[in-house]
């Protein structure tokens, strides 16, 4: 059967109809990307208001990503099934609801609830926007108008922390949700206005059952690897892990026989698209590492201590270096080939995270960190569509769209995996490393020693110096142990950075070693 998005063919006689939707839609795009970034650069704030610790922290983001990675790839076929305009306005008004949420949150968990559904109704937008954008154009215009979409998505991730910072500067974070409201109110009209509801339904299955394994099993082992930090590695958080692993394992088992999945898994062993998710695994890694944690290194209170204004203003070169970077990807794919842009953008990412990690200093200023901050987004840049095309152009035609699902949940998946694993690297640092500075205070007695500790490792956004004048020790110990806190904490953050240059290192291994054998038992 034939589905018609949006009365395609009416929307086609009209060009002001056409155009309108076109506004629309990248609208509707912008405020979700914009709401991505915008939330990193407040997480700081939240954590002062809520006064919430270091991993529930990480859930603000996590919950988000989570949901998206789990229903993304069902998007497709949702609006197949029920129509991409109603799909479009049911996920927008779960987005608008739960920015509603969130603004009104009187405690973590119910922002936490409205994260959640947030995502849901990102999960279906991003796709079903793309579809439409696509489906109203006549083919010569067509490129320009999911052009047009593309740089709405980048310019919303770019100028997100901007936003976000300025809006808190003026009021406070909760503001980040509320001008969704007036935005999505006129998307929404504009979607109405240029659209009509007739439209034919294809039956096409949907795999709940696949969908929800596949959340339950992620959030069980993201749940295990983000407290672990507060709960210790002991036996119940190996067991929450395995037992998401095992859910995971059901999942598989699940989706080799079932008639529909909402994975196919012999994708995998198409040795160019299990290359090119891997390389988009690792570059979304490094990329989310970057957002999240050196937003929070720019507001730390012990290091630059930036205002959400400034340390958004400071993560925009990167940025919009991922986005201009992107703009000449094609032409250097034609020229030099897939494979010498997907290296480039690798090794731009693996210099600048070495030039981060041994420049990172107490004395360290943003002068210093600019530039292999700004190879970096090159290296996003790059890299990230050269991948993306290697693992489209691996599928025939009819498996687009799956595969495009496939790619978007590995790059909230890699994301998540960010946060989880720098976020266990600098609790375990700091924590470690600040016990043993602490205790080699010779003029300190021991149970004093572990009640300064106990303080100092549960700071959320307090100044150091305001807590240890409570402490009733001197003035003299009081700067030597917040000189302290900062060598531990920027070692915290250089191990962050070593961690990602292990994680590039481990993943080029692996793709290399995996390419290879896959080649060689195709008869590449």
């Amino acid at each position: 059967m034939n589905v018609k998005f949006l009365s395609a063919n009416r929307l086609r006689e009209s060009s002001a109809k056409k155009w309108v939707a076109l506004v629309g839609m990248c609208l509707v795009t912008f405020i979700m990307a914009y709401n991505t970034t915008a939330v990193i650069t407040a997480l700081t704030s939240i954590q002062e208001d809520f006064k919430i610790s270091f991993t529930t922290v990480q859930w603000i983001v996590n919950a988000y990503m989570l949901v998206c990675a789990a229903f993304i790839i069902i998007a497709g076929r949702t609006g197949h099934k029920y129509g991409y305009r109603n799909t479009l306005l049911v996920s927008s008004v779960c987005f608008l609801v739960a920015s509603i949420i969130i603004a009104l949150a009187s405690n973590i968990e119910i922002m936490l609830a409205g994260r959640v559904m947030q995502g849901l109704g990102a999960s279906f937008m991003a796709p079903t926007t793309l579809a439409i954008t696509k489906k109203v154009f006549p083919e010569k215009q067509r490129l320009f108008a999911i052009s047009a979409w593309s740089a709405a998505l980048s310019f919303g991730l770019a100028i997100g922390p901007v936003l976000g910072g300025i809006i808190i500067e003026l009021s406070n974070w909760r503001y980040i949700f509320w001008v969704n409201i007036p935005f999505f109110v006129i998307a929404l009209m504009l979607v109405l206005y240029t659209s009509r509801p007739n439209y034919v339904i294809k039956k096409e299955p949907i795999d709940m059952t696949g969908a929800i394994l596949l959340i339950f099993g992620m959030v069980l082992v993201v749940l295990g690897l983000v407290e672990s930090s507060s709960w210790g590695w002991g036996l119940p958080t190996i067991l929450l892990i395995l037992l998401g692993l095992f859910v995971l394992y059901v999942f598989w088992l699940v989706e080799k026989h079932t008639l529909n999945p909402l994975i196919h898994f012999r994708f995998f062993r198409i040795p160019q698209f299990g290359a090119g998710l891997l390389g988009i695994a690792i570059v979304s890694f490094c990329f989310m590492g970057i957002l999240y944690y050196f937003n929070k290194f720019f507001q730390s209170v012990v290091l630059l201590n930036y205002s959400p204004f400034i340390a958004g203003l400071a993560l925009l070169p990167v940025i919009a270096m991922v986005s201009v970077s992107s703009l000449f990807v094609s032409p250097l794919n034609k020229k030099f080939g897939f494979k010498m842009c997907a290296n480039l953008g690798l090794l731009l990412l693996f210099i600048g995270f070495i030039w981060l990690a041994t420049q990172l200093k107490v004395s360290s200023t943003y002068g210093d960190l600019w530039f292999p901050l700004l190879l970096c987004g090159i290296g996003v840049g790059v890299a990230l569509p050269t991948f993306q095309s290697i693992c489209m152009g691996a599928l025939p035609d009819e498996h687009i769209g799956e595969a495009a699902g496939m790619l978007s949940m590995v790059n909230y998946l890699a994301g998540v995996l960010s946060i989880c694993l720098c976020g266990i690297v600098y609790m375990l640092s700091k924590n470690h490393i600040l016990l043993a500075k602490i205790k080699a205070l010779s003029n300190i007695a021991a149970d004093q020693q572990q009640h300064i500790y106990n303080v100092l490792v549960n700071i959320s956004g307090a100044v150091p110096s305001s807590i240890l004048a409570k402490l009733n020790i001197s003035s003299k110990l009081q700067q030597e142990i917040i000189t302290m806190v900062k060598q531990t904490t920027i070692i915290a953050f250089s191990n962050i950075m070593w961690t990602i240059v292990g994680f590039i290192i481990i993943g080029v291994i692996v793709g290399f070693v995996s390419l290879r054998r896959s080649l060689k038992k195709h008869g590449g």
